[in-house]
């Protein structure tokens, strides 16, 4: 039965970090908003911070599809398992 207990953590550590990945996402898609709007005396700077904002955001959307998909697998694990009722829409 331990297994299953092993399952259902994993479960709760994977959903605690797609909350976390998406927090993480707002955030810099904030940062990117305000680097568009920079004035053109900071613009050399803000141009290359925006470059790295951007390929930050594309890293973590994709570790974000990542962890979804790893939950939906735990999800089915448990369902399998007669643990958990449905599945979620996460």
């Amino acid at each position: 039965m331990a297994e299953i207990r092993d399952i259902l953590q994993d479960l709760t550590d994977v959903r605690i970090q797609i909350i976390r990945k998406e927090a993480d996402i707002e955030s810099i898609s904030e940062r990117i908003a305000e680097l568009r709007s920079t004035s053109s005396d900071d613009l050399p700077k803000a141009m290359d911070d925006l470059h790295k904002a951007k390929l930050k955001y594309k890293f973590e959307k994709e570790r974000l599809v990542e962890l979804k998909c790893k939950n939906a697998e735990l999800e089915v694990d448990c369902v399998s398992f007669g643990k958990l009722g449905s599945l979620s829409n996460v």
